[in-house]
């Protein structure tokens, strides 16, 4: 937005030098310093010079600087002055130096002036009226400015031919005969202006302070000239302006026109044109669909369009489940792998490719179990045990134990011939069979024969080795054995397990969601997924809605039809709340700007035709009367006021309070005058009035739906309840004000110490809080949730209502965080952070601590919130 705030500038100025050009301003400036028969002064010319080249660079189309000039000199200026000023709209006289008053006629001094009698004044000085006579014809404002009011120097030596002939001090009050014409005196009429010790006059420095502000009306000006003298001069010098204006501004310079405000499609374009989303533009387009940057924008979406469809264009697609299992299993030696293949993807260009393998290796398995001899038989074991055994029984027992044995015939033979032997040779009698058979098969590898042992000779004491021996035997064989293959989803995994592409785990979860690496899958998926995201450029910030691109396009602007427009273009927007809060308050500037500013309290009367108000205003004597607690209204509508007594406290937290860092110490404050201040907080009845009667700007605070009457104003900013003092002052002609923020404390304790002006803690009885954290544990009760009427609850001892709680009020000092450096006198603190001011007293919405005497709090002055009012102040005399 900087381009714009730049157009802006430079449109305002080309239109204030347009407008210099197009208004003919002219001024007059003499300066008298070198008087020849009097004292010298050493001011004048300093001030003349000065004011000269205020005006020229105010851009007055002519002005005419004269120094040190006789009378033929000064006659002839002020002649060709008035041929100047004969087209002229402004006419600007300025004379500094020497002016004298005689029966009632002002005169300015040349520098070679005598003086010598009375009756020679017409001849060697100039008349205030010869000087009016010259700018008569100026068209829209005659301003004559002398800063002459000094002691005339030549009353000891002037003679008087008339002895009733009155010489005045000072200069003498004058009403102007032409409308739109004003006169200015460095002093009021019978007084006598300071030269000063600086290098200008009092006088002629507070005119260079505030004569030529762009647009400021001339009263206003001449007001702040008469203050900043009063000040300077400790009010032994007060400037009067005599004349009158009409109702409209009136400026030395005119305020700079601002040129008509970006229209709103233009601030939304220059805002949204480089921005890279193609809904930005479309929105653009339904919302302006007449805009001169119609044909841009759609340019610019389609370009936008056609660079997201290449990007999306140059992404590989990921290869699929069924290419990365073909890849993992292909060489594998397991034919089931291969069936499984077929039935998870039935749809893969590698199924015949899987049928063949897992045929081709089907038969390889069949080929090579053909290739097995069959395991010898229990009998064949056995017989070629026993066949070369001597002893007969032991083929009377392989006969028994194996009657359908091809052998039976061999062991029956083979019996009888030992038989015959034995007996032939009376051998001794043959061990017991199963010690034969055991010793026959133990050193056997075949766990079967052992099964066979165990089940023939159950009785034998061999069983148990032979039990043993068996399982021995099993387990060398189950060790030697191949392994079964694994399953198809274990050889999935292992293929898989190492991929960065979490599609593959999804189809690997889905695939085989029996398998006990579905858990493992999908955490290494969520892991990639984490991995991916990390990578990439963080994602761009989604497109600001149209709304908020306008507002912060026009939130600063000074236009209220921007903010108007802006409200029939987004009805629905969420910042419509601020956006009417804002136009509010333009067009109360607005209004504010084109009605005639208040005057100010201390030097005009009350004004006419008050019967409405009832006014009522005390008198000198009346106010010097007044006592402490002694009460008054000045008006029927006005608030009621309460005398405060001169007296000192101690500022801050009470001792047996909790001290906050915004009061770093306690101080001593001294009030040496009596003052008054408001009984209660302003109240709506009483702004009411205010409005009706054409104050306060015109604004009319919401009420938040409570009701009005009696209930305190709020939503008042500081601006606010200024313009509420300025008229209030400006009705009964006397000093209405914002307290301090030290007499809001002094008037809340009421000579009390404490926290509260009752004692120590507070409840809902004493004050309209919030209480649901509140300090006193056995207080209890719910914050009304809104303000109470200002005469609820008790007054304090010196009878005013509601010091604690209910609302915050607004009082004149700047903001600082501490009380180091703070006026001891009771006076506002005006430096610090003043754009910002303090409230005081807490609120309905505020904790215990906050309402007590001591708490404050600094805020933005322009805010208007439903806790937030003011009391008034009244200066004494």
């Amino acid at each position: 937005m900087r381009w714009v705030a730049v157009t802006i500038l430079a449109l305002v100025f080309y239109g204030f030098a347009d407008q210099a050009l197009a208004e003919k301003r002219v001024a007059l400036v003499v300066g008298n310093s070198s008087y020849r028969n009097v004292p010298s002064l050493p001011n004048p010319r300093n001030d003349a010079a000065e004011i000269a080249s205020l005006f020229r660079s105010a851009g007055f189309s002519a002005v005419d600087a004269r120094r040190d000039l006789g009378i033929s000199d000064m006659r002839r200026a002020i002649s060709d002055f008035a041929e100047m000023a004969s087209d002229a709209d402004v006419a600007v006289v300025y004379f500094a130096g020497h002016g004298i008053e005689v029966d009632g006629v002002n005169y300015v001094i040349p520098v070679d002036a005598k003086l010598s009698r009375d009756f020679d004044i017409e001849d060697e000085a100039v008349s205030l009226d010869r000087i009016l006579k010259s700018i008569e014809p100026t068209r829209r404002l005659r301003l004559v400015i002398l800063d002459a009011c000094r002691d005339n120097p030549f009353l000891k030596t002037m003679k008087r031919t008339i002895a009733s002939r009155s010489i005045g001090r000072g200069l003498a009050k004058v009403e102007p005969a032409v409308s739109d014409t004003l006169i200015a005196f460095a002093a009021k009429a019978g007084s006598v202006a300071l030269d000063g010790d600086a290098k200008n006059s009092p006088f002629t420095s507070a005119l260079l302070h505030n004569i030529a502000a762009p647009g400021l009306d001339l009263r206003i000006a001449f007001g702040r000239v008469r203050d900043e003298v009063l000040k300077v001069t400790n009010r032994h010098q007060e400037p009067f302006v005599y004349g009158s204006l009409g109702g409209s501004v009136i400026s030395i310079v005119d305020a700079p026109k601002l040129p008509p405000p970006p229209t709103t499609d233009d601030i939304v374009w220059n805002a949204v044109k480089d921005s890279t989303y193609p809904g930005v533009f479309e929105e653009f387009i339904a919302k302006f669909p007449t805009t001169a940057h119609l044909k841009a924008a759609e340019a610019r979406r389609d370009e936008l369009r056609r660079a997201q469809a290449a990007a999306a264009a140059r992404i590989p697609p990921p290869p699929t489940a069924d290419e990365i299992v073909w890849a993992a299993i292909k060489d594998s030696t397991y034919p089931a792998i291969f069936d499984d293949f077929l039935n998870k993807f039935p749809g893969s260009k590698h199924r015949a490719e899987a049928q063949s393998r897992a045929d081709e290796l089907q038969k390889q398995i069949a080929a090579a179990a053909a290739r097995i001899p069959p395991p010898p038989t229990a009998d064949e074991i056995v017989w070629d045990a026993i066949k070369g055994s001597t002893y007969p029984a032991i083929f009377d027992d392989f006969a028994s134990k194996f009657p359908a044995s091809p052998h039976l015939a061999d062991a029956r033979t083979r019996r009888d011939e030992l038989n015959k032997q034995i007996a032939a040779a009376q051998a001794p009698p043959p061990p017991a069979a199963e010690d034969i058979v055991w010793a026959a098969i133990r050193g056997s590898r075949d766990p079967a024969i052992f099964d066979e042992f165990v089940n023939k000779y159950a009785a034998s004491s061999h069983v148990a080795d032979a039990r043993q021996r068996r399982d021995e035997l099993k387990k060398e064989i189950a060790a030697a054995q191949a392994p079964p293959p694994p399953p198809a989803h274990e050889i999935v995994w292992n293929a898989i397990k190492e991929s960065h592409d979490p599609a593959i785990f999804d189809e690997y979860a889905a695939k085989y969601s029996n398998s006990s690496h579905v858990p493992a899958a999908l955490s290494r998926r969520d892991e990639l997924k984490k991995e991916r995201l990390a990578a990439l450029p963080p994602p761009p910030p989604p497109p600001p809605a149209t709304d908020e691109i306008v507002w912060n396009a026009i939130k600063d602007g000074r236009s209220p039809a921007m903010f108007e427009e802006f409200l029939g273009k987004f009805p629905e927007s969420a910042r419509s709340a601020e956006v009417r809060e804002r136009l509010k308050a333009l067009q109360a500037t607005q209004l504010a700007s084109t009605n005639a500013t208040l005057p100010a309290a201390d030097i005009v009367p009350p004004r006419e035709g008050l019967t409405a108000l009832g006014l009522k205003t005390l008198s000198d004597s009346d106010e010097a009367t007044l006592k402490q607690k002694a009460s008054f209204k000045e008006c029927e509508k006005c608030p009621e006021m309460v005398v405060v007594a001169p007296g000192a406290f101690m500022m801050g937290s009470s001792d047996s309070g909790p001290k906050r860092s915004t009061e770093s110490y306690r101080h001593k404050v001294t009030f040496a005058r009596p003052f008054a201040v408001g009984r209660y907080a302003v109240t709506f009845e009483e702004w009411d009035a205010c409005v009706a009667d054409g104050g306060c700007n015109g604004y009319k605070p919401w009420d938040n739906g409570w009701g009005r009457g009696r209930r305190p104003a709020i939503n008042i900013s500081w601006s606010d309840a200024k313009s509420y003092v300025a008229w209030l002052s400006a009705r009964t002609g006397k000093t209405y004000r914002l307290l301090s923020e030290a007499e809001r404390e002094y008037v809340t304790r009421a000579g009390t110490t404490t926290s509260f002006w009752w004692g120590a803690s507070v409840s809902r009885g004493q004050a309209n809080y919030d209480d649901k954290a509140g300090q006193d544990k056995n207080a209890r009760g719910g914050s009304s949730q809104k303000t109470a009427p200002v005469d609820s609850f008790k007054p304090n001892p010196w009878g005013f209502y509601q010091v604690h709680g209910n609302i915050w009020e607004w009082v004149e000092d700047c903001v600082n965080d501490t009380y180091d450096g703070a006026p001891s006198d009771g006076s506002p603190w005006l430096s610090g952070r003043c754009e910002q001011r303090v409230l005081r007293g807490g609120s309905w919405v505020s904790k215990a601590d906050a309402v007590e005497a001591g708490s404050r709090y600094g805020v933005q002055s322009e805010g208007r919130v439903s806790n937030v009012g003011f009391r008034v102040a009244r200066s004494l005399k």
